[in-house]
């Protein structure tokens, strides 16, 4: 228990630290799945740094995609489809949401977990770290949520390896 608090000390100094708005407090959902992983299964596959990074990576690339698709990019993405095809000066690009939210939801995890699958990179909370972000993208810029995950992904993997490796009966990482 005593790495659950040190790591979510961390995260929450560091997120609140880094983002003014509070808000953003819910990016930090997903790292309970991780910690679970960490703390609690070391010896898991889907606990490893390499599964976890690049499952968590491959996740957030298909859920950005599909965020763009189900919200719209640029200054004007809710205006309506005649203005944005005239466009205010200024505007350089312009892509208005034309998937249902539910659809894009749905299209997202199909695609995360069968490729997650096919690339043999499975790891449940890289997919949960997916459902917050299509959930969350009207309110929080790409970059904000790739530098919590980075973070706290740094965070998790330092101290997953200073507290898993202080017991003689663990060895973590196993691959990396």
């Amino acid at each position: 228990a005593l790495e659950v608090f040190v790591t979510f000390s961390l995260l929450t100094a560091v997120i609140k630290g880094a983002f003014i708005d509070e808000s953003s407090f819910h990016l930090i959902g997903p790292f309970g799945a991780m910690a679970t992983m960490y703390f609690t299964a070391p010896s898991s596959p889907f606990g490893q740094p390499r599964i976890l990074l690049l499952s968590t990576l491959y996740a957030l690339t298909v859920a950005s995609v599909f965020a763009f698709f189900t919200h719209g990019i640029g200054p004007h993405r809710d205006e309506p489809l005649e203005v944005l095809l005239t466009g205010d000066e200024g505007d350089t690009f312009v892509l208005p949401a034309f998937l249902p939210y539910w659809l894009g939801v749905s299209l997202t995890m199909t695609i995360i977990i069968a490729g997650m699958a096919f690339f043999g990179i499975t790891c449940p909370p890289a997919a949960s770290a997916a459902v917050a972000f299509v959930a969350a993208t009207p309110k929080v810029e790409l970059s904000m949520w790739l530098f919590s995950f980075f973070i706290g992904w740094v965070v998790l993997g330092v101290v997953g390896l200073l507290i898993n490796n202080l017991s003689p009966r663990r060895k973590w990482p196993l691959f990396w």
